[in-house]
Parts: C-alpha cells; structure tokens; sequence
C-alpha cells in the first residue's frame, strides 16, 4: 500500500525516526508525532493512519510512576496489533509492544551497545531475510520473552531477542536500524553515562562514531526491505 499518513510515538527529543522518516518523505507520507517528552498526549484514530512507529528511549517500560503516558502507550498499541494496523516498535518500542502482549521485559544479560552482527533464526514468518550477519547498532540493557504466538525472527551474540514478528503486521526491532550519522551523535552525547559503564558488548563512543559509512546503507537498506514489506497490500 501507498503510506499516506505515518504515526510516530516518539519518548525523547534526541531519538527520532532517522532513516525511516527519509523513507516516509519518499512516499510522500504526512506523519504526524505524538511528542510524549514535551506533555503531548494526542493519539490519533487508528483508522487514520497506515503505519504506526514506536521509537526508542532512554526510560525502561517499568518507570510507570515516573512517566504515567507509558500505559496510555501501551493500550494503543495492543489496540494497533489487534486491528492489524502495520506497527514497528524499536528499542524501547518493541519492549513497549512486548510488555502489552503479555511478555515479560527484564535485564539482558549484559549491556549491548555497539555495532554487532545479526543472526537469523529458523522462523518461517514470511518476511524479508535480511537479518544473518546483518552488522547493526545496539544500545540497550533490557531484553523480552516472546509473547504467545509470536516469531523470533534474529538474535545476537549478546541478545537473545533481537527482531520479532508479533502479528501479521507488527514487528518489533530490539536493535536500532533506523539510526543514522547525526542520530547517533546525538545519542552518544545524551546517554554519555551509559558507556561509563564498561562491559563485554560495550564499545567506546570513538568506535560506535567512527564505523564506516557502507554498513549505514546496508542497514538501510534492509530497513527500507522491512517497511515495504510491513506496508504491502499482500501482508
């Protein structure tokens, strides 16, 4: 299907839909924000709109008291998977979708973040297959079970749970294919205190800054693959 209008749930100013709002301008999609940073609490019908994104950020989908909108996020986007309308969840997004479909969201083992290989699984959800050595950026200390019914689609070294289809048309992204040079700046300066804290799949903000410019394209690339397929009239 053509996007006409694009819904964004976006949690903090300096993480944003990077490469999929170049994607969204090429179809000449409106999109529309619902800005939860800046106290913006209007959701648009669900009839409305052709694609609905869920970014990440920094918070964990437990901080309910701290920010009361996760809730509000959450019913809207179970009501979303269950009318079939095409959701992408990425970070804490996909931990968002996860949690309203009845999973559980707990500590990963260890910190990821950095830019590591993807490794497909054996599902055989009908999706693009982009994902086996796929190298892609990670920033995240939580992870998610698989709620019923749903199909693990690729994991790393470090993360069990890195793509998952939940629905026909929902796809959850642990991992950030959307990032892009400047978002990713933005986010070493913002989150500078989580690479403080050394681990086994950390890498230095030098090295996440510095990596080369040809596995932004391939990343996009397969990104561009996904949402094509999220939004065909054939899903």
């Amino acid at each position: 299907m053509s996007v006409k209008r694009a819904h964004v749930l976006q949690h903090v100013v300096f993480e944003g839909p990077g490469h999929i709002a170049d994607w969204l301008s090429a179809q000449g999609a409106e999109v529309t924000t619902t800005a939860w940073y800046s106290g913006d609490r209007a959701l648009p019908d669900l009839d409305d709109i052709d694609l609905l994104l869920c970014l990440g950020g920094p918070m964990s989908v437990h901080d309910n008291e701290q920010y009361p909108w996760l809730a509000d996020e959450r019913a809207y986007l179970q009501e979303a998977i269950a009318r079939g309308v095409p959701t992408l969840g990425i970070c804490l997004g996909a931990q968002q979708m996860a949690l309203c479909m009845g999973a559980d969201v707990t500590k990963n083992p260890v910190r990821e973040i950095g830019w590591y290989p993807l490794v497909a699984t054996d599902a055989a959800a009908d999706v693009p297959a982009v994902w086996d050595d796929l190298c892609v950026l990670h920033w995240h200390s939580e992870t998610f079970s698989l709620p019923a019914g749903a199909q693990q689609l690729a994991s790393s070294a470090a993360c069990a749970t890195q793509a998952v289809l939940m629905g026909p048309r929902a796809l959850a992204l642990q991992c950030h294919l959307e990032i892009t040079t400047v978002g990713l700046e933005a986010l070493t300066l913002q989150c500078a205190d989580e690479l403080t804290k050394k681990g086994p799949s950390v890498q230095a903000a030098e090295t996440l800054l510095q990596w080369p410019s040809a596995t932004y394209h391939e990343m996009h690339d397969a990104l561009t693959r996904l949402l094509s397929w999220l939004t065909s009239p054939t899903q």
